[in-house]
């Protein structure tokens, strides 16, 4: 299972980085986790974090009931180093969350992340994403609308 799951992790690490492009503050990206409709995601640009750009969104679950804060640090590459320049341009990166996320599964129940790590694509991102209490690693896309 161990070994599995690191499998899982590089393939997230190494594939979706590769086209990624930059989020974009105050968009609105409708989550799907294992394929699954889990929901809209708020992202706003909050500081500079050193090394990576943090970002507090509002993950809203599949009927706009409730949300959640989810925490996310947009890695910083050479050439784009200003947080505020990059939260309206695109640029290749990889975002992980941060300390504090909670969000939704596939079947609407509002969890604690344990680790996200996606890559930016031309319209969102893809990449893996763990919930706390849960054995398995689950795959999360999001697409900008």
């Amino acid at each position: 299972m161990k070994k599995l799951l690191s499998i899982a992790f590089a393939a997230a690490m190494i594939v979706p980085s590769s086209a990624a492009m930059a989020l974009q503050e105050a968009g609105k990206f409708e989550i799907y986790v294992n394929d699954d409709f889990a929901g809209v995601m708020h992202p706003y640009l909050y500081k500079d974090a050193g090394k990576a750009c943090l970002y507090v969104s509002e993950w809203y679950n599949q009927g706009y009931l409730i949300s959640e804060e989810c925490d996310l640090l947009e890695r910083k590459t050479k050439g784009y180093l200003s947080c505020l320049g990059n939260s309206y341009i695109n640029f290749p990166t990889t975002i992980a969350s941060d300390v504090y996320c909670r969000g939704f599964n596939d079947w609407g129940l509002s969890l604690q992340v344990e680790y996200m790590h996606v890559g930016e694509h031309y319209d969102g991102f893809a990449g893996i994403v763990k919930f706390k209490g849960y054995p398995y690693v689950s795959n999360i896309e999001a697409w900008a609308y």
